[in-house]
């Protein structure tokens, strides 16, 4: 049997330029079908997907956040004067009082006895006191019939102003002792208000002028009125100004937000943990009196609001494509950006674009090919948007100018805008990805103002890759 290709070959042959075709024909196919079946088994195919968000316009607010801990509105703490025990406590926990009520009673046994011998003191020093006036008297008569010497009499006297002394001092000591016992043995609340803390019971003994203070009671005039004392860091501290709006929420009603206002900005710092601090006081209502002494309240300092402005979800100004992606994008970006070149310069100005991407160009003073919002730009290919359209005394524009004068034209001043800002990638309708570069305002810790986005309402910005 004839070999298969010296038969093909013969045909080939006979059949002369027909021959050829259907040889040139035939390897079409299976070079074809060869490309195919490499494409179909190619994992490099597989395309991304992307989740995104639709760009609209809302409500953003800026704000400084934090901690502090409510606290009763002009709050009294409930001292002792004596050292005594405890006979009787006439209030509790909650209960409201009246200016001047009885709180609670001290012991009288032994401020009753003090009492008694102060009373014996000053019954005896008044009468050394008429002893000594008698003295005086006499002496006086004698003096003045040369009977006793002037020292004598000087004696006397001087016997005579001590004893009054004596007696004055005892007269305080009897009036402390009295006080003690009608006035300070009785504990009265200061002020109309309710009972906050309670801390003594019956028996109880509680020290007076000593190194740890017993505090009896904690009275408040009312809970309608809370101020919150909040910590706020030296970073922040700038923004807060009295009068300022404030925003909080407490563990106890995680679904309820309440408000006030900064009352006052107090200037001495507290430091703890090398971290400087400085207290913010903060007045609030207190509807149907839901809030408590000593709740913990997660603060926020309203410092700006903005309606009805274009916002982007931040993850969309942190995201960046896969780099085969990104890198095709911004090449398209630059073709279009030198479109309106003659076809030997955009030959030229691509050459040198796909070098500066390969070389991972930086843009460094004095190079001819640099780093734009992420997309290396090129003199001639219009000016960076950071330069003034004189060239002044920016290096890039003086460049771009230099190297082609056509770049204050109105083609390249209009692609100038485009690379401002912070860039975001929109995923438009044909499933492509697009580059777009926007100025950021104001932001809230999850959108940020887009300035001057009404073009962009209503794109898909894309916020992360599909896993």
């Amino acid at each position: 049997m004839q070999h298969p290709g010296i038969f093909f070959a013969s045909y080939i042959c006979m059949k002369g330029k027909t021959g050829i075709k259907v040889l040139i024909f035939l390897l079409l196919i299976l070079a074809g079908g060869a490309g195919a079946y490499t494409f179909l088994n190619s994992k490099e195919t597989k395309k991304v997907g992307y989740e995104t968000q639709v760009i609209r316009r809302g409500t953003i607010e800026e704000t400084v956040s934090s901690t502090g801990t409510i606290q009763a509105k002009g709050s009294v703490e409930v001292l002792t004067q004596l050292t005594g025990t405890i006979e009787a406590v006439y209030v509790d926990f909650n209960d409201r009082v009246r200016q001047g009520q009885l709180l609670a009673e001290l012991d009288k046994s032994m401020l009753l006895l003090s009492l008694r011998e102060q009373e014996a003191a000053l019954r005896k020093a008044k009468a050394k006191v008429e002893e000594a006036q008698a003295t005086y008297d006499r002496n006086l008569q004698l003096q003045k019939r040369n009977l006793i010497s002037e020292s004598d009499l000087l004696t006397s006297k001087t016997n005579l102003e001590s004893a009054k002394a004596d007696l004055e001092s005892t007269q305080v000591a009897y009036e402390k002792a009295r006080l003690n016992l009608e006035q300070y043995a009785k504990i009265l609340s200061p002020i109309n208000g309710i009972v906050l803390e309670r801390n003594i019971d019956k028996g109880q003994t509680v020290v007076a002028n000593s190194g740890s203070v017993t505090r009896l009671f904690t009275l408040a005039e009312n809970l309608e009125n809370l101020e919150i004392y909040a910590l706020v860091d030296e970073i922040d501290i700038g923004k807060i100004r009295e009068g300022q709006e404030v925003r909080f929420t407490v563990e106890a009603f995680p679904d309820r937000k309440f408000t006030g206002k900064v009352r006052q900005i107090r200037k001495m710092p507290t430091t703890s943990n090398n971290i400087v601090n400085y207290t913010v006081v903060i007045d609030s209502k207190n509807p149907n009196n839901l809030l408590l002494p000593g709740l913990t309240a997660t603060v926020e300092f309203l410092v700006n609001r903005k309606e009805n402005v274009v916002v982007v979800p931040n993850s969309a100004l942190k995201f960046t494509p896969p780099s085969d992606v990104a890198a095709a994008v911004r090449r398209k970006q630059f073709e279009e950006r030198i479109a309106h070149l003659p076809p030997e310069e955009k030959e030229k100005l691509l050459k040198e674009y796909d070098e500066a991407v390969k070389k991972g160009t930086t843009g460094r003073p004095n190079t001819q090919v640099g780093v734009l919002g992420g997309m290396p730009f090129i003199p001639g290919a219009g000016r960076p948007p950071a330069r003034s359209s004189s060239g002044g005394s920016g290096g890039g524009g003086a460049l771009a100018n230099r190297n082609n004068p056509g770049s204050g034209t109105p083609g390249a001043s209009q692609t100038e805008a485009r690379f401002e800002g912070k860039p975001i990638w929109i995923l438009q309708e044909d499933g492509n990805v697009a580059l777009r570069y926007v100025r950021t305002g104001i932001t809230d810790g999850k959108f940020t103002e887009v300035m001057d986005g009404e073009s962009l309402q209503g794109l898909q910005v894309i916020v992360r890759t599909k896993q």
